[in-house]
């Protein structure tokens, strides 16, 4: 499976784009709690985020 990084791009607000770095994301949740976790999703995705328990 190829894994796109920097070049992801997030849909984010009304109509533009903005580039994520999921590498250092990935650094800044490493040590997070699980709602840390939840908690910057919906910061990032609003409501077109789903989430399943």
């Amino acid at each position: 499976v190829e894994r796109k990084k920097k070049e992801e791009k997030v849909e984010e607000g009304a109509g533009f784009v903005v580039e994520e770095d999921y590498e250092k994301l990935a650094e800044e949740l490493q040590n997070a709690s699980p709602l840390e976790i939840i908690d910057n999703a919906l910061a990032r995705f609003g409501n077109d985020i789903a989430i399943a328990f």
